[in-house]
């Protein structure tokens, strides 16, 4: 399952770089204007880089479910639709004929409707009236993350929420094909918003806004209306909420002003922020907040009827619109302009360049204890793995020297790597309780010399920003949900380890001097496992 989310994020990654010199070539711009908030043409490519890459772990399996193939039959349309759009506008009747043959087709080829709703008691809903509903709340869901698509990383935060959300739910009950979908999906969105984190330098154009608001509409019927199901039919209506409260607000000024609902204006959520005076980053975070809560009512709420998650939804939407539209959130503009400031602070030790230094030397030691762990220790784990990621990386920085080729490899393997090693030591019955714990003092070392290395960061690619918390929030707090049962997993150990052990990548990346000093350092490491291979 973790593979699948890895390698749709680098696949994803490693397109981006591509699809955005070929889109400048052919003109798939987005232009500053009136109602934009960008000041420079930006590439619209992103959508493409997402389906790919949300399609390369799929595809691995032997077989694709049925429903699968429907929404990403579905998905293909809209993303085609929404490209041509991005290189040469369509009206919006063209885009809504593509929006409902999509749709129809995840219906008809998937056989994914919404067929019961729990209102007093069950009520199975007759193929007369299954087959458009379904059909016209899919070009709602469709339309609703479209029009979110307004600042940089919004709506692709709020699909990457959504999606987490529902794999969630896909796993607990027992709908593999579903949650298979929902973590590729969500690798694929982490790796575009690693590009598109304010300040963006690509877009998701319409192709991608389009394809998130079916994928995720389609996969949320999916899961709530599956056989082995239990969950409240209206659970979509928690994750998508803001996106659907905001769309009907600004379409019921615009009718009130005897304008057309399908002509643009900034009376969107996120307009109305920035005109609050909350900065970029800061408005995103908020809505990003905001996205959080809805997500733990949707797990909290998941198996109320539909009738009283209807009149939640409701009172939990217009609170939050409330709150986040008016100027009583002063508190929540401060706290949000605090994490995006850095501090430099000059110390006689040079705290910034030693922090760092540590990171890295800790870094190198947890990648050799691992190694040394796997090779004589006599772990599950077959030693080739670490070795393969290993001679990647040093062969990408040996032989093709400062390209981006070499760049990108070595960030892949690296990723690779770092996620390998937080999954080594996840269950702790696969080595003795003293490796272990020499593991856990490397790994809570590492963790400590990064936040020592993010706080005095001189460098502004090293401020938190709005992506942040999506990573904080998926590795603190939804391992942690009420009553989720993992097996024999222990995800809250291996989201805290994969969270550490990407944001200290992050900050030895980003420095030059660190890569200078790593360099040999890894190439030691990975001849010296070699030759300890041997030995073994």
């Amino acid at each position: 399952m973790f593979v699948s989310f890895l390698v749709s994020m680098v696949a994803t990654m490693a397109l981006i770089p591509l699809f955005t010199r070929i889109g400048a070539r052919l003109g798939m711009l987005d232009e500053p204007g009136p109602r934009k908030v960008h000041e420079r043409p930006m590439p619209r490519v992103g959508g493409i880089a997402i389906l790919i890459g949300m399609c390369v772990p799929l595809l691995a399996l032997q077989v694709l479910p049925q429903p699968i193939v429907g929404i990403l039959t579905g998905v293909l349309v809209v993303v085609a639709a929404g490209v041509w759009d991005d290189c040469s506008p369509l009206g919006y009747r063209a885009k809504f004929a593509a929006q409902f043959v999509a749709a129809i087709l995840v219906v008809a080829v998937g056989g994914i409707e919404i067929r019961q709703l729990v209102v007093i008691e069950e009520l199975v809903l007759p193929e007369w009236l299954s087959f458009p509903l379904t059909v016209l709340v899919l070009v709602m869901m469709t339309n609703a993350i479209n029009l979110s698509d307004g600042l940089d990383g919004l709506a692709g935060g709020i699909s990457f929420l959504c999606a987490a959300a529902l794999g969630v739910l896909a796993y607990s009950t027992g709908n593999t094909p579903a949650l298979l979908l929902a973590l590729a999906l969500c690798g694929a969105l982490f790796g575009f918003l690693r590009f598109n984190t304010h300040p963006a330098t690509v877009f998701m154009g319409d192709g991608g806004s389009q394809l998130l608001g079916l994928a995720i509409g389609s996969l949320a019927i999916f899961v709530t209306q599956h056989e082995s199901s239990l969950l409240s039919a209206t659970v979509p209506l928690f994750l998508l909420a803001i996106p659907i409260l905001d769309t009907a607000f600004v379409v019921m000024q615009r009718l009130r002003a005897g304008r057309s609902p399908f002509l643009g204006d900034k009376n969107h959520l996120h307009h109305r922020l920035l005109n609050m005076g909350f900065g970029h980053m800061e408005a995103v975070s908020a809505i990003y907040l905001a996205q959080a809560c809805l997500f733990a009512a949707a797990y909290l709420l998941r198996f109320e009827s539909d009738l009283f998650n209807i009149g939640a939804f409701l009172a939990i939407g217009f609170l939050m619109l409330f709150t986040l539209e008016t100027q009583r959130a002063p508190l929540l503009k401060a706290a949000l302009r605090r994490l995006g400031e850095r501090t430099t602070r000059r110390h006689w030790l040079n705290a910034p360049r030693l922090a760092v230094l540590t990171t890295g030397m800790l870094y190198a030691a947890l990648i050799a204890y691992c190694v040394l762990a796997v090779a004589v220790l006599h772990t599950t784990w077959d030693i080739s793995v670490l070795l393969g990621i290993l001679f990647i990386a040093v062969l990408a920085t040996m032989t093709m020297r400062a390209s981006r080729a070499a760049t990108l490899v070595t960030q892949g393997a690296a990723y690779v790597l770092a996620a390998t090693l937080a999954m080594l030591f996840a269950d702790p019955s696969v080595v003795s309780p003293l490796t272990h714990r020499i593991e856990m003092l490397l790994v809570v070392g590492i963790a400590v010399a990064t936040a020592a290395a993010l706080r005095f960061a001189e460098n502004t690619s090293l401020s938190l920003n709005s992506m942040d918390l999506l990573v904080l929030f998926m590795a603190i707090v939804v391992p942690n949900l009420p009553g989720a049962a993992w097996g024999d997993t222990n995800l809250p150990a291996l989201a805290a380890r994969v969270a550490v052990l990407f944001y200290a990548l992050v900050v030895l990346l980003r420095d030059d001097g660190a890569q200078r000093t790593l360099k040999p350092v890894v190439t030691l490491i990975a001849l010296g496992s070699l030759a300890v291979k041997g030995l073994v």
